[in-house]
């Protein structure tokens, strides 16, 4: 083996002196770093990276001077295509994402794509017309409250259970409004104008109509259940009795003689026939006594949900208040205005007849001359005007700086009161007569 390594080597010099080839004697150690790839750390900030291996080319240099890119302010205009290679379309401007917007979608971007169903909303409130709720007169003060709403009469000027912010009370339109010369309008006449159809209702207001309707609902029946036997009556025997005189208290009177008349007569069926109606005639009497009742505090109830919608202050008045007195006053909140209402329940309408006041004139329901009458002999008014602490409230009505309103709130059962305001003339009123001095 020494002997052919000994021959190698010495071709090798003969061979590199035929072709003119020093070769150098290396008696030095490279460094490391120049017989090593460099193999650089994994990143941290990558988890799992592998790490970047360089590839090892010997007639390429590891490092190429870096050449600084040219910094434009704008990108330059249709840049010349690298040799080689055809132009490329530009690139789209990255636009930024638009965000949701959720203002005109009920259930949000994250629910289920179900349509809005607000007949399963148990917290919406049904208002009757509208979808439930009846037309409201154009008017400043028509758009506070759907016809429907229910609340209570204390804390009423609270949000939610009482806590929050109170809301300021809405006030009547300027009696200057309607449009109507209030100059024009004479002591004795009647003249109305609407005010609003959405007094919000109260729980109590619910429950005495739902009473009401259906004492009506009863008196209907009887009616029904009577109409047949009026008939036989009438096509058999000749008694022409109408179901409007089995509305009068005094029609027992009348059944009476009629059936004692029968009995003498030997017709036992006749007699039993008009017992059969006198049966009717006294379950109807019964019920329409309760209905009027249910339907005066219907009226009543319904004032106090204008009331407590002003926010005005109750003075007096109410449920048996009587024939010469208001149904019902009271104060507003800020002193300047003095309610006064005139308060309807079922089918009850404004007393035409009115009353015969001091000059011997008969002045109908709703007029001044009916106003100033029922003030001056209304005790419970005239006492609650001359208590000391009203001494202000006196002195304003007198020298114009409180202003009287009388209103009309009529509740016929419908689920609605209708507000309406009472026109007359300022200047006829005497409140210094009114009031004595």
């Amino acid at each position: 083996k020494t002997s052919n390594t000994i021959k190698l080597a010495d071709l090798a010099d003969d061979l590199a002196k035929d072709i003119n080839i020093k070769i150098p004697e290396i008696d030095t150690v490279l460094p490391e770093s120049l017989t090593r790839p460099h193999i650089p750390e994994p990143r941290p900030d990558i988890p799992g990276a592998k790490p970047d291996i360089p590839e090892t080319r010997p007639d390429i240099p590891e490092t190429r001077p870096e050449t600084p890119e040219p910094v434009h302010d704008t990108p330059p205009e249709n840049p010349a295509p690298e040799p080689g290679r055809g132009a490329e379309p530009a690139p789209e401007p990255a636009q930024e994402p638009k965000p949701i917007d959720t203002s005109g979608d009920p259930t949000g971007p994250h629910s289920d794509p179900v349509k809005h169903d607000k007949t399963n909303d148990a917290d919406e409130p049904t208002t009757p017309a509208e979808d439930h709720t009846p037309a409201t007169e154009t008017h400043p003060d028509q758009a506070d409250h759907p016809a429907s709403e229910t609340h209570s009469h204390t804390g009423d000027a609270a949000d939610g259970d009482g806590s929050g912010p109170a809301h300021p009370a809405p006030r009547l339109p300027d009696v200057h409004d309607y449009g109507t010369d209030l100059s024009q309008v004479s002591h004795h006449e009647t003249q109305l104008a609407d005010i609003s159809r959405g007094i919000p209702h109260s729980e109590e207001f619910t429950a005495v109509e739902s009473t009401r309707n259906s004492l009506a609902d009863t008196s209907h029946e009887l009616t029904e259940q009577a109409k047949p036997i009026l008939q036989d009556l009438h096509e058999n025997h000749g008694i022409n009795w109408t179901t409007r005189q089995m509305s009068r208290s005094d029609f027992d009177e009348v059944m009476n003689k009629a059936t004692d008349q029968a009995l003498k007569a030997g017709d036992t069926a006749l007699a039993r026939k008009i017992d059969s109606l006198y049966d009717i005639w006294f379950d109807q009497l019964d019920t329409k006594t309760a209905l009027t009742h249910a339907s005066e505090e219907l009226g009543s109830v319904g004032g106090d949900d204008v009331l407590a919608h002003y926010g005005v202050t109750r003075g007096g008045g109410g449920v048996g208040a009587g024939k010469g007195s208001f149904d019902k006053f009271g104060v507003s909140g800020d002193g300047s205005q003095l309610f006064v209402l005139e308060e309807k329940g079922g089918g009850a309408t404004v007393n035409s007849a009115g009353r015969v006041v001091e000059d011997g004139t008969r002045a109908p329901q709703g007029s001044a001359a009916y106003f100033t009458d029922i003030a001056k002999h209304d005790t419970v008014f005239q006492e609650f005007l001359s208590r000391p602490e009203n001494a202000s409230l006196a002195q304003g009505l007198k020298d114009g700086t409180v202003e009287a309103r009388y209103l009309l709130a009529k509740s016929a059962g419908d689920g609605t009161t209708v507000l309406s305001e009472f026109l007359m003339n300022p200047d006829s009123i005497d409140w210094n007569q009114i009031l004595g001095g």
